[in-house]
């Protein structure tokens, strides 16, 4: 049994105020599974995780900090992930791996909501209930069911990958992102008019990455544009 575990501590503020309710909930999963002869990896996607994750107290965690590619096939090894970042839901899904998403923000819904399992998450309010470990029960117990049903969705699924190779103040592991280059808002706004000028065949998902957008330099009109 393989159990990849993954917090958000890349910045958002609410973290303090759920940490002890997220931290034990990670902990009853991994004394649940770890009595099943589980190993658990944790997932690192942001630099800021190195300050958190030892304090699970997880003996024997595993840490995973790979290039893109070599984490996802990582990925595609586990039974289950535990996570918070949006990232990781979207690695697990394409790795075919059930991935039950601890909501701290809106996107968490709205990801879940896409790949139509909706119960692949849980909110920050029912976790002092037990409601991760219940959850990560059934999800471990149907994750073939889901293999398959990630399958059948990728299928459907067109993307398209658009890098707006800009400043950013993240170091994803992920990312190809040139953080060296400069600001450039005329190279955004054809990179938007780029976007408008193509047919897509079928339904198509764009992946907008890079950083730029939230800053304060861009122009409002420009963000705009791109809403």
């Amino acid at each position: 049994i393989k159990i990849g575990f993954n917090l958000n501590y890349s910045g958002w503020l609410g973290f303090g105020h759920w940490r002890d309710d997220i931290l034990n909930a990670y902990r009853e999963v991994a004394e649940y599974f770890l009595k099943h002869g589980a190993q658990i990896y944790y997932l690192k996607h942001h630099p800021g995780e190195e300050n958190i994750y030892h304090e699970l107290g997880i003996k024997n965690i595993i840490k995973i900090d790979l290039a893109p590619a070599e984490q996802k096939y990582v990925y595609s090894q586990l039974d289950l992930v535990i996570g918070m970042m949006l990232h990781v839901g979207v690695m697990s899904f394409g790795a075919l791996t059930p991935e039950i998403s601890v909501a701290y923000d809106i996107r968490n819904y709205g990801f879940a909501e896409f790949i139509k399992a909706k119960e692949l998450v849980v909110d920050l309010e029912k976790l002092k209930s037990g409601a991760l470990l219940k959850r990560a029960k059934l999800v471990f117990s149907k994750k073939d069911v889901y293999r398959n049903k990630f399958k059948r969705e990728k299928q459907l699924i067109k993307e398209k990958y658009v890098y707006l190779f800009e400043t950013c103040n993240l170091s994803c592991v992920f990312c190809w992102q040139d953080h060296a280059l400069p600001f450039n808002v005329d190279k955004i706004q054809s990179t938007l008019y780029q976007i408008y000028n193509e047919d897509p065949f079928g339904h198509t998902i764009y992946n907008i990455m890079g950083g730029e957008l939230f800053m304060a330099n861009v122009p409002n009109e420009v963000v705009e544009m791109y809403y």
